[in-house]
């Protein structure tokens, strides 16, 4: 039988106000997942490239193959009575906070709806692709949020209503801006970043966050440069990441000072992300660089337009 294999890019979520609501698609890196059907009932993981034998080769403790399973069963019973085949391809290092295991299981999920369609069981609707992909990445976070797998899937700048059921809301950013993504040589835990939250905030930071977060979506909308460097701020999660970040103040000032108009922490970091008018952008990345090199970490960059496609078909 011949492989289906998906593509699913890296994400920057909880993007300025937006915790575990905002989101949007990176056009590189990402993770590829192929898929085939086999003879033997159920899963089975064939090979993991580029992981360093980090994930677990078991299918029940995977992102991408319990995301694989989760479509695999609401597949027609003479096409799901037959197992399912994966090779997993990680283009992402784990921990970076650009939605490693969101990537993976985005992309188990939609090759292998796509091998549904194509063995005469229909394509499973973007709902189920993307109740899927939750279920995968919930598997290995230990939480259900949406917000690095929803613009995995579907690209541009998405922004989660709910997750049970997943309700999200798509839109293509009027803004002609590059975005600069900067990952220092150090990993952060998820589970310890969401440790680290409190359970209870003050109002006023709450209220300013709710203010950002429209004017935010807004400016979006609009297309409005201003409006969005005024408002991709964070008032409660970012200054609590930041501190785990080192030199996270000073890249931030460094990616302003070369023309970024927007700076925060991407997902739980260490990851931060710029946004840049295009001409500005490879500034931005030199001196974000820069800045954590002074800070003593060696970085890894990407710049690419605002706004990337989401999971595709190779």
């Amino acid at each position: 039988m011949s492989w289906v294999r998906a593509f699913a890019p890296a994400t920057v979520s909880n993007v300025g106000p937006g915790f575990d609501a905002f989101g949007f698609a990176l056009a590189t890196p990402g993770d590829h997942v192929s898929v085939r059907t086999a003879e033997t009932p159920g899963i089975r993981i064939v090979d993991i490239a580029g992981d360093e034998g980090r994930l677990p080769r078991d299918p029940p403790a995977n992102t991408a193959s319990v995301a694989a399973a989760a479509v695999w069963r609401t597949a027609p019973d003479d096409v799901r009575g037959r197992g399912l085949e994966m090779r997993i391809e990680k283009g992402l290092a784990i921990g970076t906070g650009l939605g490693s295991s969101a990537a993976s299981a985005v992309a188990g999920a939609f090759a292998t709806a796509h091998l549904c369609a194509s063995r005469g069981g229909g394509m499973p609707d973007e709902a189920t692709i993307l109740a899927a992909a939750i279920a995968g990445e919930a598997a290995t976070s230990g939480t259900r949020h949406a917000d690095n797998v929803a613009p995995a899937l579907l690209g541009g700048f998405t922004i989660v209503e709910r997750v049970e059921p997943p309700v999200v809301a798509r839109l293509e950013p009027a803004l002609a801006a590059s975005v600069v993504a900067v990952t220092p040589a150090i990993e952060i835990e998820t589970s310890v970043a969401r440790a680290a939250l409190p359970a209870s905030v003050p109002l006023a930071a709450a209220v300013c966050n709710w203010a950002n977060a429209a004017t935010l979506v807004l400016g979006l909308v609009r297309g409005d440069r201003s409006m969005v460097a005024r408002s991709c701020t964070d008032a409660i999660v970012e200054p609590i990441r930041a501190r785990m970040i080192p030199g996270c103040d000073a890249v931030r000032a460094a990616a302003r000072e070369a023309g970024a108009f927007a700076c925060g922490v991407s997902g739980s970091g260490p990851t931060l992300f710029a946004l840049a008018d295009p001409p500005h952008a490879e500034a931005v990345r030199d001196a974000m660089r820069g800045a954590f090199a002074d800070a003593g970490h060696d970085s890894t960059a990407t710049v690419c337009p605002f706004g990337a496609p989401g999971a595709r078909i190779e």
